[in-house]
């Protein structure tokens, strides 16, 4: 091959893997109110993005999954989270019957919001109080046995 070949080539390369990332963390405006933004979390098996990020109280958070399998995301802190995480279906009407269960977060066991996420764009976003958050991801697989993924990743959000 050419050397201009590899260059063009390395070009190519470079402008497909930008391509994919542009929307990472992306912000579109949400009718939620007024001044509100809607502020996507992309989650992998091996990473989030943006991992670490501030948001207002009045923007709306979506997540998008990019991992073939699904993914439970998990608010971990605050402890109290009652009151302070709204979450719901951003339109109720795309979903199929029976859909509802898993298309929404909901306190588990231990009073944290969780939900399943499965590949691509998830049907809920929520709202955050004042104040900062942390969330887990972990990896939903039919291989229990595998330990990729198995402490999951962490993501923190801020919201003034």
């Amino acid at each position: 091959m050419r050397p201009w070949a590899h260059v063009a080539l390395g070009l190519l390369t470079m402008g497909a893997v930008v391509g994919c990332t542009a929307r990472t963390g992306s912000s579109v405006r949400d009718s939620g109110g007024p001044g509100a933004a809607q502020k996507t979390i992309v989650l992998g098996v091996t990473r989030i993005e943006p991992d670490n990020f501030t948001v207002g109280s009045t923007d709306v958070i979506a997540f998008t999954s990019t991992a073939s399998d699904p993914l439970q995301v998990e608010f971990i802190k605050p402890t109290s989270q009652a009151g302070k995480i709204n979450c719901r279906v951003a339109d109720p009407k795309s979903l199929k019957p029976g859909e509802m269960r898993w298309a929404a977060f909901s306190p588990n066991g231990e009073g944290h919001f969780a939900a399943t996420v499965p590949p691509g764009r998830f049907p809920s976003v929520c709202t955050l109080a004042p104040g900062s958050y942390t969330y887990v991801v972990h990896r939903l697989s039919a291989n229990p046995g595998t330990s990729e993924g198995r402490l999951g990743l962490e993501g923190n959000i801020r919201v003034r």
